[in-house]
């Protein structure tokens, strides 16, 4: 029986241990190592937050921010009126500024703090301020050299207390304590401070909205560069940027020209010379950086420039099909096809949207600053730079042109605050790679953090950082020389249960969680005794950066009992069931989890151990999930998704594919399907695709649907609705077209269903008008109330029913969206029914109330791809309508049972290992295992030996054998496996010579069995010593289900499951008595075994293959 994994806590503690004998020196305050920390994005303000408070919420960051200001306790710890930094924050407060009370800040003073210095925290969104004691603030992050998370470190702030009416706004993100102030003009802003301690350099990097460092450190990141990840602040423009002497803040850039340009000449905005010069008499005009303002916005004789500059440029690169459209809320600049025509921006193949870039040239600098589309596109339609409105500039000082939070956005920015340049990078996608992708911010940092009670103090070695790492990292497969394996791909089985409609990954140790388009997390029954995460981790601050909307709570109860000794700080997250619509609270924890990793596709690797972070839950919350189910795994875009944990974790690429309801594959994997005529195809590359819209409000992927339409033969029936009814309102969430599966069937808001219906029995009657067919509507049965009876003809390819076909037509897409009799088709009493519902008066069935719900039978037969990178979803519609399919392949006949079909043929063949628990030794189910024909020569190889190497299959060998290390283990020569690997040795035989077999005997092997390895091809043999090989398989109950990775050195002596074993060249190998699926047309999958002829084998006493019987 394999060995259990080790508890994550246990493996922390050991590499802690090991630290224990490494001699800790005193750092020189010069040696401070950089420090990085998170950033996240409120998706309610569009503000930054980051977690660096110790213990406490996140603090907004504010470019130009002077003070670090938070709550306080009523007991806290002043800093005399007399001190230098009493003298630094009190030199200059903003000149705009409404009073809030304190109150109470003087009373819960410490003794003796009679001459306490007060500071002025100020509110910069909504421009209020107030006064409080200054204070010092413990604070941590974690040092990095630039590739990795090293230790974590604490440290103090000064800052300034401020009363909790300063954030009783809703222009604040709910779960902020203050505002980090990032000026690079004062000394009491979060960098200043920093650099003054720690000696690391006067610099700081934002890459918004992920993480910030502080220091003078590189960033890698991964692109196409074929050698890895390198270090992008050498590849940056600079710029000088500008002091407002009026205004101790902002970092002001030396713009002297904005101009547009897209397939054409640039467009310059026509304004007179001075226009974007800063007046350093005043401190107006200028061009003014801001994190605290969601998007560009410039004076209303600035955005009249440019505007007409965006104009001239669609028009002219269009040739006059797109122009200037009705704005949507504050965006005046939205563009559409002219006339009644539906236009929008076309896509590129790298990098989202093709549409014009806007160029802010520089004085001064190396290069220019353009912004491109991801950096303004909003809605895909409008341009996220505004005009500013009679109330004036949201920021201080009158500046001519802001430039906001989503222009800076995946964007590298590098502050040298002595030499007073910035550092920038174009939009990172652009270069392939994003923010997400920097090599020092992995998972790694959430069990890091736990180990920061308290600070470890010394650099630990290579190797033991390595091994932290790799631990948290959680990949437990040990590669033969000991490197950590590679980043694979990784593929695991998506199982539809037949009474709830959901579909389930047993990926958790055997385990099956269902699947959650729309979660954000993974959340499971947990033991009573579990491990937690630090409050303080940055995998807290995730997990709590939203809550569900719609939430009963469902008590916990035994959650902390089972805490383990030490977890004062643990952090908790909220579970939510989105079929009840119920949530509780439960620890985050770090759940064990495998999968089987692939190589393009084409070849199963071996089963890879890591782990997930996600919350525990009650056994109350899996009320109507299916039974078996121990949570959810939520596939979100949000940071601990279960497909955002693996990129981040394995660094193969933010994507994953669905095959429903097949397999899941997560990682840049391609995805070979059967297809007609032209073999094993990967799908991805012939697939439309979709850009996908995100709900700022809602975690669930968005369809940007702008009509519905149904066909049958006759040209296609538009769903007749006005106009805007399926968009989705970015500012209060609701709306839009949104993808579930957690939902069994589409579901429409009453005006869309009441459209939709009409269209669809328009679609029957124009058909019936010409092929006299009887088809009339029937009364409603159960929840559908389309329903219809009457003969509808068949077609021949695919062998279905010919009814009408739904169009969903997707504005920017590369195809429209169709769905086929089998994915709406409902067979109910007496009649067919469209599996499409109309929202009861309860409300839709899931979040943000949507004006439509794609369900899970929509889904079926799908093969869907997901770039969470560049929002875009690639669709195969109905497989069956192009001859293939998730769970078969139309040119190759070895089918086995659907949940294994497409892992084992059309993965060529992807048998995924999910894992079990290890404590319940299961040792009397069959193995099943892929074969693999060699083009070359024409022999099948099987991937059994743990260590990947494949064996070729030969129906007469009488051993296993191969190469072996230099140190082995051996069999002993008296055993009676010596006996039975002597009995009998190949009659035509050239010898090679073993040379170095004895050499590498282990000590104690002095009775050692050697045998006689047989090369079947070019009759050769050998002598080598008899061992035992690590193998494994995955075992599979009934031939239906694919179950965990058994390891194992021998099969019938071992297992007891018959000695029968079946092939199906070349797909697999079944090893045991167990069934073997294949499809049949008409009758579905059948179990071949029970209808297959058979004939006696002949025995050859002198030769041990398998002799077929003559004809008389």
């Amino acid at each position: 029986m394999p060995r259990a994994p080790e508890p994550v806590h246990v493996l922390l503690l050991v590499a802690i241990a090991v630290q224990v004998f490494v001699p800790c020196t005193a750092q020189d305050a010069s040696d401070q190592k950089p420090l990085v920390s998170r950033l996240t994005k409120d998706y309610n303000t569009s503000l930054y937050t980051i977690s660096i408070k110790n213990g406490a919420p996140p603090l907004v960051v504010d470019l130009a921010g002077t003070l670090v200001w938070s709550t306080c306790p009523s007991m806290h710890t002043t800093v005399p009126c007399q001190s230098a930094a009493c003298d630094a924050v009190n030199r200059q407060q903003p000149r705009r500024c409404r009073y809030v009370d304190g109150g109470w800040f003087w009373a819960g003073r410490e003794a003796g703090s009679r001459c306490a210095c007060t500071a002025h925290p100020f509110n910069p969104v909504t421009g209020e301020c107030s006064t409080g004691d200054l204070t010092s603030f413990a604070m941590s992050a974690n040092t990095t050299n630039g590739t990795d998370l090293l230790y974590p470190e604490s440290f103090t702030a000064v800052g300034a207390c401020a009363p909790e009416r300063l954030l009783e706004s809703s222009s604040l993100p709910q779960a902020a304590a203050g505002v980090a102030g990032f000026s690079g003009t004062t000394p009491l802003s979060l960098p200043s401070q920093l650099a003054a301690q720690r000696r690391f350099g006067n610099k700081f990097a934002l890459c918004l909205p992920v993480f910030a460092t502080f220091g003078d450190t590189p960033v890698y990141l991964p692109n196409y560069n074929p050698y890895g990840p390198f270090d992008y602040t050498k590849m940056l423009g600079q710029t000088p940027f500008l002091t407002n002497p009026r205004r101790n803040g902002g970092y002001y850039l030396p713009v002297k020209r904005i101009s547009v340009s897209w397939r054409g000449p640039n467009v310059p905005a026509s304004l007179p010379a001075g226009a974007l010069d800063l007046d350093v008499r005043t401190g107006r005009g200028g061009v003014v950086l801001s994190t605290t303002t969601p998007y560009a916005i410039m004076r209303p004789d600035v955005f009249r420039a440019f505007a007409k500059a965006f104009d001239t440029v669609v028009v002219r690169d269009t040739e006059s099909r797109m122009v200037r459209v009705a704005g949507q809320k504050q965006l005046e600049l939205c563009y559409g096809g002219a006339g009644d025509t539906v236009l929008s921006f076309p896509m590129m193949k790298r990098a989202g949207y093709d549409a014009p870039a806007i160029t802010l040239e520089l004085a001064g600098a190396t290069g220019n600053w353009t912004i491109l589309n991801g950096n303004y596109l909003v809605r895909e339609t409008c341009v996220g730079v505004v005009e500013m409105g009679p109330e004036g500039m949201p920021v201080d000082g009158e500046p001519a042109v802001v430039i906001g939070g989503m222009q800076l956005e995946n964007i590298l920015m590098v502050f040298d605050l002595d030499k007073r340049t910035l550092g920038f990078s174009r939009l990172l996608e652009w270069d392939l790679t994003n923010c997400y992708s920097a090599t020092m911010f992995r998972l790694s940092e959430i069990l890091i953090h736990n180990m920061a009670n308290p600070p470890i103090k010394c650099l630990l070695p290579p190797a033991i950082v390595s091994l932290v790492l790799l631990l948290s990292c959680m990949v437990g497969v040990a590669t033969g020389d000991g490197e950590q394996p590679p980043y694979k791909p990784l593929v695991v089985p998506l199982v539809r249960d037949s009474d709830t409609s959901f579909y389930t990954i047993p990926i958790k140790n055997g385990a099956p969680l269902v699947v959650d388009l729309a979660g954000t997390l993974v959340w499971s029954t947990c033991p009573s005794t579990h491990t937690t995460v630090s409050c303080l981790s940055g995998a807290c601050s995730a997990a709590n950066q939203q809550q569900p909307r719609r939430c009963r709570y469902v008590d916990g109860g035994w959650f902390w009992s089972g805490r383990e000794p030490g977890s004062h700080c643990a952090c908790t997250a909220h579970p939510f069931n989105p079929v009840t619509g119920e949530c509780s609270t439960g620890d985050l924890t770090p759940f064990a989890m495998s999968a089987n990793s692939t190589v393009n596709g084409t070849r199963l690797l071996h089963p890879e151990e890591f782990a997930a972070v996600g919350s525990c839950a009650p056994q109350r919350l899996l009320a109507s999930l299916p039974a078996g189910a121990t949570g959810i795994a939520g596939f979100s875009r949000r940071p601990l998704s279960l497909p955002s944990q693996l990129s981040a974790q394995r660094n193969f690429g933010n994507k994953f594919a669905l095959c429903m309801s097949q397999f899941v594959v997560f990682g840049d994997a391609p995805v070979y399907l059967g297809m007609e005529g032209r073999g094993f195809v990967d799908y991805r590359e012939i697939l439309p695709y979709t850009p996908l819209l995100t709900n700022p409000r809602i975690p669930g992927y968005y369809l940007p649907v702008k009509g519905i339409s149904v066909s049958w033969s006759e040209p296609g029936t538009p769903v007749s609705l006005p106009a805007g009814a399926l968009d989705m309102d970015t500012r209060t969430g609701r709306g839009g077209v949104v993808l579930s599966t957690t939902t069994p069937y589409t579901v429409m808001r009453p005006d869309v269903f009441r459209a939709f219906a009409e269209a669809f029995d328009t679609a029957i009657i124009k058909r019936s008008k010409y092929t006299y067919s009887n088809v009339t509507r029937h009364p409603a049965v159960g929840p559908f109330k389309l329903c219809y009876n009457g003969a509808f003809p068949m077609r021949k390819r695919p062998a279905s029913m010919d009814i009408p076909t739904i169009h969903l037509e997707l504005d920017g897409a590369t195809g429209t969206w169709s769905w086929f009799n089998d994915n709406y088709l409902v067979f109910a009493p007496g009649a067919l029914c469209v599996g499409v519902l109309e929202m009861e008066a309860g409300g839709m069935p899931v979040d943000g109330q949507p004006a439509m719900v794609v369900g899970v039978m929509q889904l079926d037969w799908n093969l869907l791809v997901f770039d969470l990178d560049k929002m875009l979803m690639w669709f195969s519609g109905d497989l069956a309508f192009r001859l293939a399919g998730c769970s078969y392949s139309s040119q190759i006949g070895c089918l086995i049972p659907p949940a294994i079909a497409s892992l084992v043929l059309v993965l060529l063949p992807c048998l995924v290992a999910t894992g079990d628990q290890r404590s319940q030794q299961r040792t009397s189910l069959p193995l099943i295992v892929p074969l693999v024909r060699d083009t070359t020569t024409s022999l099948y190889t099987i991937s059994i030996k743990k260590d990947d190497a494949p064996l070729v299959v030969d129906l007469a060998g009488t051993l296993v054998w191969s190469t072996c290390p230099s140190t082995h283990t051996t069999v002993s020569c008296l055993s009676g496996a010596c006996s039975a690997a002597n009995q009998q040795q190949p009659r035509r035989c050239r010898y090679v010579d073993g040379g170095w077999f004895w050499s590498g005997r282990e000590p104690g092997s002095h009775c050692a069995c050697t045998a006689h390895p047989f090369n079947p091809v070019t009759r050769e043999c050998s002598t080598g010593d008899l061992t035992t090989f690590a193998m494994s398989a995955n075992s599979t109950v009934n031939g239906t289900r694919l179950l965990h990775p058994e390891e194992f050195a021998a099969l019938t002596g071992q297992r007891n499951f018959g000695s029968k074993f079946a092939l199906c060249l070349s797909g697999f190998a079944a090893f045991g008595d167990t069934p073997v699926y294949i499809g049949m047309e008409g009758r579905g999958l059948v179990n071949y075994t029970e209808i297959l002829p058979y004939t006696p084998l002949l025995t050859n006493p002198r030769n041990p293959g398998y002799y077929l019987p003559a004809s008389p």
